[in-house]
């Protein structure tokens, strides 16, 4: 038997025999009324178990999180139909499921289920009443999300990541916020998402050639998100009440354009991306910023309109030179009146400009 949760792995050894190599005759016999213990030189592997969560009481555990402080690494959590007011902190590799779509309800206190482990599994819920956020895949890797349903959070799903391994899941359309699926595709090519699929969630990771258009986009952190993806499209898109509109991340060479973006907290958030086009959008009445360039280079802007937004209509900002060599265009309106962008620019004389905007960097 093996004591299992102990400081030191305990092998109980309860019969013990030794033979001649001889003749095989018994050398020494240590039956059950003298039982031998050994110590275990290295950790014994765990074999994976599976907890049972009930919240009327009909199983060892009555809320999901005293199932996942027990549980360890590799054990499967089954939770029964059932209201269960709490907040969810999944913090080592575990697979969750639900039994009869329970309902998690965070009472707008924090996040309602919150993942930091590699490798989880959460299916199978309705989630709910997220004061952050309903879902939120925070630094983690290589999570799957099935046949769950977000509604009614500040911000429904977000996956918050500083590395491509951390935006790496598998989140399919069986998921949905507000009743519409997610879409969150990695390492795709040559897709389409508009209105004809209805997305509640548009998330594109390391992918190539998709284009996104014709949507309305809602209620989550990032209405739409570019992570490590190169040549693709967004168009003719409204995302508000976000807390990002357009999230740009480590991306290159897309195009961004007809939109709206509004009553977010930033319209259009780009960090460490270049050589993007940004042209023809309405980044207007946001909470912080209209649009807002951290890290970012070669990006060009033309013809955007930034209005009324409470802090800045363009913000650019870096810690290298390189990071301000952008090319913004007086085509470009910040409450009506020409943006004028300079870089580079060597023993000139600017004077006498109408604008609610100059910047001269890199001269």
């Amino acid at each position: 038997a093996i004591c299992r949760g102990t400081d030191t792995n305990v092998v109980q050894l309860m019969y013990v025999s030794q033979y001649s190599e001889i003749d095989g005759s018994v050398l020494v016999m240590f039956e059950e009324d003298d039982k031998k213990t050994l110590s275990a030189g290295g950790s014994i592997p765990h074999i994976p178990e599976t907890l049972t969560v009930d919240a009327s009481g009909g199983a060892v555990y009555t809320s999901i999180q005293a199932a996942i402080d027990a549980a360890e690494s590799g054990d499967t959590i089954i939770v029964h139909n059932g209201t269960y007011h709490e907040n969810v902190r999944v913090n080592k590799q575990l697979t969750l499921i639900g039994i009869g779509m329970p309902v998690v309800d965070g009472g707008w206190n924090d996040s309602t289920i919150e993942v930091t482990a590699d490798h989880c599994t959460i299916e199978g819920f309705r989630v709910i009443h997220g004061s952050s956020y309903g879902i939120h895949l925070r630094s983690s890797a290589s999570s799957t999300l099935r046949n769950n349903e977000m509604s009614d959070n500040t911000y429904n799903l977000y996956v918050s990541a500083w590395s491509l391994t951390d935006y790496i899941h598998d989140i399919d359309t069986s998921n949905t916020v507000n009743g519409k699926p997610v879409y969150y595709l990695v390492g795709k090519s040559g897709m389409v998402i508009d209105s004809s699929t209805n997305p509640g969630y548009v998330g594109i990771v390391n992918s190539s050639n998709i284009v996104v258009r014709d949507l309305a986009m809602e209620n989550d952190y990032q209405g739409i998100l570019f992570a490590y993806t190169s040549s693709s499209r967004i168009e003719n898109v409204n995302v508000s009440d976000n807390y990002y509109g357009i999230y740009m991340y480590q991306s290159s060479s897309n195009t961004l354009t007809n939109s709206r973006m509004t009553d977010n907290s930033y319209g259009m958030y780009m960090s460490e991306s270049s050589s993007n086009v940004i042209s023809a959008n309405n980044a207007s009445c946001n909470g912080w910023y209209g649009i807002y360039m951290y890290s970012s280079s070669y990006n060009s802007l033309t013809n955007n309109i930034a209005a009324d937004n409470y802090c800045c209509g363009i913000y650019v900002y870096g810690y290298e030179d390189v990071h301000y060599n952008n090319y913004i265009y007086t085509s470009n309106t910040v409450n009506g009146k020409p943006v004028y962008y300079y870089y580079g620019l060597n023993n000139q004389i600017i004077q006498n400009l109408e604008t609610t905007h100059l910047t001269v960097a890199g001269s």
